[in-house]
């Protein structure tokens, strides 16, 4: 169980990383920086496959128990 939970959950030693990556990019003057402020409908389907991927990722881990 604990390696399975460190395996979800090790992606979030990254977030400073793209943190510090996303305020360089909006500081250069080399770089265009558009933000939106909603997902266009790709995003969309591609959120709602991952989160049935991790319904099903949560019931293996709860049900295996």
């Amino acid at each position: 169980m604990a390696y399975s939970l460190i395996s979800l959950l090790h992606i979030f030693i990254l977030i400073p990383a793209l943190k510090a990556m996303s305020f360089g990019l909006k500081n250069d003057e080399n770089f265009i920086i558009i933000e939106n402020k909603r997902f266009n409908m790709r995003q969309n389907f591609i959120i709602g496959i991952g989160m049935v991927f991790w319904i099903f990722v949560l019931n293996n881990i709860i049900v295996t128990k």
